[in-house]
């Protein structure tokens, strides 16, 4: 393991999950790291998501649009027609997975 590279870098699931779990409770027990698998494809998205949460966890909670696209990739339209950022996004998936496995 490379340790001149922040934690997020390196262990962007762990991060995650464990920041999504500080904002909110009930999702102690939902696998997180699968769903972040699933949701972003690319191990990359993943630490750009966990570098914005590192950054600023609020964005979970906040309603702000301000974290990266979920493609990964800049989003072209100007800054007040973003969508919702990947930090939103990434919870309500969880979310929405746990309560379809009836873990939420």
């Amino acid at each position: 393991m490379d340790e001149s590279l922040p934690r997020f870098a390196i262990e962007p699931e762990t991060v995650i999950g464990e920041i999504v779990r500080s904002v909110d409770s009930s999702c102690a027990t939902i696998d997180i790291t699968a769903l972040l698998e699933e949701v972003f494809c690319y191990r990359s998205q993943r630490r750009t998501l966990a570098e914005v949460l590192h950054t600023d966890a609020e964005l979970l909670t906040s309603g702000r649009p301000e974290g990266p696209a979920h493609g990964g990739a800049a989003d072209p339209r100007p800054a007040g027609q973003r969508g919702d950022g990947a930090g939103a996004a990434a919870v309500r998936e969880v979310r929405a997975s746990a309560a379809v496995d009836g873990l939420g």
